[in-house]
């Protein structure tokens, strides 16, 4: 098809030694072997040179592989993707000499993934639209974004941690802290080009 590039790939990763994220104390962590097999694939059109649409998938299996870990209950890397998606559409239009509007939406999403060896805990997925509108005159260019279109409520980085609030007894409690997703925002861009 004129205008399409289409590639996959698959992957087979075998780590003898996998650093983990420890959310108690923002650091990583040496854990045991795992595996590591999947797919991406990635589309790429144009047509003519008004539209595009591109976009990214990806798909992964992780797991641990040592015997030990396996008896003690590790079984899943914690937080490791899944599935992930990224895609964006849009257009450069001309409309007068030296005039040229722009307009795109893209996405990004994850989905939900093991937040502890044992999947006790899950570290939830989200899905993210953007916006953006633009003109150009000769070197100079307006943007408007918009960030989080549908002012979705999401969790951006989740981690397990330990923790202890007052009246709640010796023993900590393990659960999911997370940063909050953005909501939504609206950002103007003013921008000269040299070339």
């Amino acid at each position: 098809v004129p205008g399409l590039s289409v590639s996959a790939l698959a992957f087979l990763l075998d780590l003898t030694s996998e650093e983990t994220i420890d959310g108690d104390t923002a650091s990583t962590d040496p854990s045991g072997p795992t595996r590591r097999y999947g797919t991406e694939i990635t589309a790429r059109y144009q047509y003519k040179n008004i539209v595009y649409a591109a976009g990214t998938y990806t798909y992964a299996h992780a797991r641990y592989t040592d015997a030990a870990d396996l008896a003690a209950g590790a079984v899943y890397v914690p937080l490791a993707p899944v599935h992930t998606l990224s895609a964006e559409a849009g257009a450069i239009y001309p409309i007068a000499k030296q005039v040229t509007l722009t307009a795109s939406v893209d996405v990004r999403a994850m989905s939900k993934r093991p937040a502890e060896t044992d999947y006790s805990l899950t570290a939830t997925g989200f899905m993210v639209w953007n916006g953006l509108v633009g003109v150009r005159y000769r070197r100079y260019e307006a943007t408007l974004s918009v960030i989080n279109i549908a002012n979705a409520v999401y969790r951006e980085g989740q981690f397990a941690v330990s923790s202890r609030l007052p009246g709640e007894g010796p023993n900590p409690v393990e659960g999911i802290s997370f940063t909050p997703g953005v909501p939504r925002e609206f950002l103007l861009g003013l921008s000269i080009r040299w070339r």
